[in-house]
């Protein structure tokens, strides 16, 4: 075999190669994509007997709890929260409530992105950021932050809804009191006051 043909015979090994590899990655590809939307089926599927409603068809839109607030704060302000959350859940409505509370202690210092799960991009977007169907609370793009002094024992994680064991309603505001300060802004006498309230 002389050097031109044993090039050839390379070649058309290595495009085999690469063809086999691109139709196991397509193969992989729908694999996972079913696979994440058994998961999605499977998880609203339990979510909806937890609750005690009827199952619900592929092509029926599940009926909210209740009716998500509009977005709030300019969107260059210093601190930008985006909340995650699914409408559908009445039990996660106290997440929403605690954070336009807060919005409108801070003013145009806060933006608030709610970003409701119900819709597909953004369940996409959750599912990336391993939230699943729970709600979570993001402080420029971080669910782990300072909220209270120590170290350790003041970082927390904004998941789940408040008061339930990751995290306090005071903790919302102790999170973002240490952003602005970080910014070299001073937070609201009253966003001080309600960082460091006590709360079940």
């Amino acid at each position: 075999m002389n050097r031109t043909t044993r090039k050839h015979a390379i070649a058309g090994i290595v495009a085999l190669l690469v063809g086999a590899l691109c139709a196991l990655n397509a193969v992989t590809q729908r694999t996972w994509e079913r696979e994440k939307a058994d998961r999605k089926a499977l998880l609203e599927t339990r979510r909806r007997q937890e609750l005690g409603l009827p199952a619900t068809t592929e092509s029926e839109t599940p009926e909210r709890a209740f009716e998500p607030p509009s977005d709030s704060g300019p969107p260059n302000a210093p601190v930008r929260i985006a909340v995650y959350f699914n409408s559908t859940n009445g039990c996660l409505k106290s997440v929403v409530d605690a954070v336009a509370e807060a919005a409108t202690v801070y003013g145009d210092l806060v933006h608030v992105n709610y970003r409701d799960t119900l819709e597909p991009a953004v369940q996409t977007d959750a599912d990336a950021r391993q939230i699943g169907c729970e709600s979570a609370i993001f402080f420029n793009d971080e669910m782990v932050r300072r909220a209270q002094p120590g170290e350790f024992a003041g970082l927390k994680k904004f998941l789940g809804p408040p008061n339930e064991g990751n995290y306090a309603t005071s903790d919302i505001y102790g999170a973002i009191n240490y952003l602005l300060q970080d910014a070299g802004i001073e937070p609201p006498a009253e966003a001080r006051v309600k960082a460091n309230a006590i709360h079940p």
